[in-house]
Protein backbone atom coordinates (compact mmCIF):
# COMPACT_ATOMS: atom_id res chain seq x y z
CA UNK A 1 0.00 0.00 0.00
CA UNK A 2 2.87 2.39 1.07
CA UNK A 3 3.92 1.58 -2.74
CA UNK A 4 0.74 2.01 -4.30
CA UNK A 5 0.65 5.62 -2.61
CA UNK A 6 4.47 7.09 -3.29
CA UNK A 7 3.80 5.97 -6.93
CA UNK A 8 0.47 7.99 -7.05
CA UNK A 9 2.13 10.90 -5.20
CA UNK A 10 5.26 11.13 -7.68
CA UNK A 11 3.36 11.05 -10.58
CA UNK A 12 0.55 13.75 -9.82
CA UNK A 13 3.86 15.73 -8.28
CA UNK A 14 5.23 15.58 -12.32
CA UNK A 15 1.58 16.33 -13.02
CA UNK A 16 1.35 19.66 -11.72
CA UNK A 17 4.94 20.55 -12.79
CA UNK A 18 3.86 23.95 -14.67
CA UNK A 19 4.93 24.53 -18.41
CA UNK A 20 7.55 27.46 -18.39
CA UNK A 21 10.47 28.91 -20.53
CA UNK A 22 12.83 26.09 -19.64
CA UNK A 23 9.57 23.97 -20.39
CA UNK A 24 11.53 21.89 -24.14
CA UNK A 25 14.23 20.81 -21.52
CA UNK A 26 12.46 19.83 -18.24
CA UNK A 27 9.47 17.96 -20.86
CA UNK A 28 12.17 14.91 -21.15
CA UNK A 29 12.74 14.14 -17.89
CA UNK A 30 9.41 14.45 -16.60
CA UNK A 31 8.45 11.96 -19.68
CA UNK A 32 11.20 9.98 -19.23
CA UNK A 33 9.57 9.59 -15.62
CA UNK A 34 6.05 8.73 -16.31
CA UNK A 35 7.37 6.46 -19.24
CA UNK A 36 9.53 4.29 -16.62
CA UNK A 37 5.95 4.29 -14.48
CA UNK A 38 3.92 3.20 -17.26
CA UNK A 39 6.79 0.17 -17.87
CA UNK A 40 6.75 -0.38 -14.14
CA UNK A 41 2.96 -0.70 -13.57
CA UNK A 42 1.75 -2.30 -17.05
CA UNK A 43 0.85 -5.91 -17.33
CA UNK A 44 2.32 -7.46 -20.19
CA UNK A 45 1.64 -11.15 -21.20
CA UNK A 46 3.59 -14.16 -19.80
CA UNK A 47 4.74 -13.93 -23.39
CA UNK A 48 6.27 -10.44 -23.05
CA UNK A 49 8.28 -11.38 -19.68
CA UNK A 50 11.75 -12.96 -20.71
CA UNK A 51 14.93 -11.48 -22.34
CA UNK A 52 15.02 -6.97 -22.19
CA UNK A 53 12.30 -4.88 -21.79
CA UNK A 54 12.46 -3.28 -24.89
CA UNK A 55 11.92 0.86 -25.49
CA UNK A 56 11.73 1.94 -28.74
CA UNK A 57 11.89 5.57 -29.60
CA UNK A 58 11.27 6.80 -33.26
CA UNK A 59 13.47 9.48 -34.62
CA UNK A 60 16.01 12.37 -33.10
CA UNK A 61 14.74 13.19 -30.15
CA UNK A 62 16.49 13.85 -27.42
CA UNK A 63 13.91 12.13 -24.92
CA UNK A 64 15.98 8.79 -26.09
CA UNK A 65 18.53 9.74 -24.12
CA UNK A 66 16.67 11.26 -20.70
CA UNK A 67 15.34 8.08 -21.00
CA UNK A 68 17.71 5.99 -21.11
CA UNK A 69 19.32 7.90 -18.47
CA UNK A 70 16.91 7.88 -16.20
CA UNK A 71 15.89 4.06 -16.77
CA UNK A 72 19.81 3.06 -16.47
CA UNK A 73 20.60 0.25 -14.31
CA UNK A 74 16.71 -0.22 -13.80
CA UNK A 75 14.32 -3.19 -14.57
CA UNK A 76 10.82 -4.26 -15.22
CA UNK A 77 10.43 -7.29 -12.88
CA UNK A 78 13.38 -9.24 -13.68
CA UNK A 79 13.71 -7.77 -17.44
CA UNK A 80 16.91 -5.60 -17.88
CA UNK A 81 15.48 -2.23 -19.69
CA UNK A 82 17.35 -1.23 -23.38
CA UNK A 83 16.03 2.07 -24.64
CA UNK A 84 17.12 2.11 -28.56
CA UNK A 85 16.52 4.67 -31.05
CA UNK A 86 15.04 3.53 -34.17
CA UNK A 87 14.76 6.00 -37.39
CA UNK A 88 11.25 4.96 -39.26
CA UNK A 89 8.48 2.19 -38.40
CA UNK A 90 10.46 -0.25 -40.18
CA UNK A 91 12.74 -1.24 -37.65
CA UNK A 92 10.61 -1.80 -34.90
CA UNK A 93 12.02 -5.21 -33.82
CA UNK A 94 9.23 -6.41 -30.81
CA UNK A 95 9.52 -3.72 -28.17
CA UNK A 96 7.34 -3.32 -25.18
CA UNK A 97 6.80 0.30 -25.56
CA UNK A 98 7.59 2.55 -28.47
CA UNK A 99 7.55 6.12 -27.83
CA UNK A 100 6.45 8.65 -30.68
CA UNK A 101 7.44 12.18 -30.35
CA UNK A 102 5.54 14.91 -31.40
CA UNK A 103 7.83 15.89 -34.42
CA UNK A 104 7.66 12.63 -35.85
CA UNK A 105 3.86 11.84 -35.50
CA UNK A 106 3.68 11.69 -39.39
CA UNK A 107 4.44 8.56 -38.66
CA UNK A 108 1.45 7.62 -36.68
CA UNK A 109 -1.11 5.51 -38.75
CA UNK A 110 2.52 2.82 -40.10
CA UNK A 111 3.14 2.48 -36.40
CA UNK A 112 -0.27 1.56 -35.73
CA UNK A 113 -0.66 -0.67 -38.51
CA UNK A 114 2.58 -2.34 -37.35
CA UNK A 115 1.54 -2.93 -33.71
CA UNK A 116 -2.41 -3.62 -34.10
CA UNK A 117 -3.08 -6.68 -31.93
CA UNK A 118 1.10 -7.10 -30.48
CA UNK A 119 1.86 -6.57 -27.00
CA UNK A 120 3.16 -3.07 -27.52
CA UNK A 121 2.79 -0.09 -26.06
CA UNK A 122 2.46 3.11 -28.30
CA UNK A 123 3.13 6.22 -26.51
CA UNK A 124 2.60 9.61 -28.57
CA UNK A 125 2.23 13.00 -27.92
CA UNK A 126 0.37 14.97 -29.98
CA UNK A 127 -3.37 16.26 -29.08
CA UNK A 128 -5.96 13.87 -30.88
CA UNK A 129 -3.57 10.38 -30.97
CA UNK A 130 -5.15 9.24 -27.77
CA UNK A 131 -8.63 9.39 -29.54
CA UNK A 132 -7.23 7.90 -32.63
CA UNK A 133 -5.60 4.33 -31.06
CA UNK A 134 -2.82 5.82 -29.01
CA UNK A 135 -2.35 3.58 -25.70
CA UNK A 136 -0.63 6.55 -24.24
CA UNK A 137 -1.00 10.38 -25.21
CA UNK A 138 1.15 13.04 -23.09
CA UNK A 139 -1.05 16.24 -23.79
CA UNK A 140 -1.11 19.95 -21.85
CA UNK A 141 -4.27 20.56 -19.96
CA UNK A 142 -4.37 23.87 -18.34
CA UNK A 143 -0.58 24.48 -18.48
CA UNK A 144 0.71 21.04 -17.03
CA UNK A 145 1.33 17.97 -17.96
CA UNK A 146 -0.99 15.39 -18.07
CA UNK A 147 -1.85 11.94 -20.09
CA UNK A 148 -4.84 10.25 -21.65
CA UNK A 149 -5.47 6.52 -21.82
CA UNK A 150 -6.93 4.29 -24.01
CA UNK A 151 -7.98 1.48 -21.86
CA UNK A 152 -9.34 0.14 -25.21
CA UNK A 153 -6.53 -0.43 -27.29
CA UNK A 154 -4.50 -1.68 -24.19
CA UNK A 155 -7.37 -4.25 -24.21
CA UNK A 156 -6.77 -5.30 -27.51
CA UNK A 157 -2.79 -5.51 -27.17
CA UNK A 158 -3.33 -7.23 -24.23
CA UNK A 159 -1.97 -4.71 -21.79
CA UNK A 160 -3.45 -3.61 -18.35
CA UNK A 161 -2.13 -0.99 -16.25
CA UNK A 162 -2.52 -0.45 -12.36
CA UNK A 163 -5.15 1.80 -10.73
CA UNK A 164 -2.74 4.35 -9.90
CA UNK A 165 -1.52 4.47 -13.64
CA UNK A 166 -5.60 4.74 -14.77
CA UNK A 167 -6.73 7.68 -11.77
CA UNK A 168 -4.25 10.17 -13.08
CA UNK A 169 -5.42 9.73 -16.60
CA UNK A 170 -7.91 11.29 -19.02
CA UNK A 171 -9.32 7.83 -19.41
CA UNK A 172 -10.52 7.63 -23.09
Amino acid sequence: MKKALFIYLALFGFLSVGIGASAQNSNHKIHSIFIYNFAKYTQWPASSQSGDFIIEVLGRSPLADELAKVVANKTVGTQKIVVRRITSPDQLSGAHMVILPGTESRHFEALQARLKGKPTLLITEKPGLGHKGSGINFVIREDKWSYELNQGILAENGLRVSIEISKLATNI
